[in-house]
């Protein structure tokens, strides 16, 4: 049997069998039926030479089986009940701050360039099934590069010095 979640499951057969559960979401699954007996009326399956009916994906348009719930191609709930029960975990707040700090750093001259990349590394690692890990990177990112100019700035510069010679427009006597 397959989960709404698309994992394949193996279920027990029969209405008294215990019911499984999917290892990939946790929902508990009922036993499949009884098998039908032999003088039901076989259901309608094509020949050995006859295409399956597939639908198509409204979200990506691969071809699927028809009344499917979720595409397998780009793993998008197609029910909408289904794709209500499942929620995206939250957003990391830390993540965000350090991304928002490393942006807006040059314009308080490179001075929260250090609190950037503080709230970055915290948020890598502190993400605890929450969202925002491109955030957190790009938030340390702009913090180390903010940083370090804010070190070069308050230490004088690269080391370059000008030179200490008389300028040519000043006279030699």
């Amino acid at each position: 049997m397959r989960c709404e979640c698309g994992e394949v499951v193996a279920v027990p057969e029969g209405a008294d069998g215990p019911p499984a559960t999917c290892p990939a979401c946790g929902r508990t699954l009922p036993p499949s039926p009884s098998p039908a007996p032999e003088s039901a009326a076989p259901e309608a399956t094509p020949a050995a030479g006859e295409p399956l009916e597939l639908a198509s994906c409204p979200l990506c348009f691969e071809a699927i089986q028809p009344g499917a719930r979720k595409c397998p191609h780009c793993q998008e709930y197609l029910d909408p009940a289904l794709a209500a029960g499942m929620r995206r975990p939250p957003l990391s707040k830390m993540a965000l701050f350090a991304f928002v700090i490393g942006l807006v750093s040059p314009v308080f001259v490179c001075f929260p360039g250090p609190l950037a990349l503080l709230l970055g590394l915290g948020a890598l690692l502190r993400r605890r099934g929450k969202r925002g890990t491109g955030l957190a990177i790009a938030g340390l990112a702009l913090g180390v590069v903010w940083t370090v100019v804010l070190v070069v700035m308050l230490t004088g510069g690269l080391g370059v010095t000008p030179p200490t010679g008389p300028s040519p427009a000043e006279p030699l006597f």
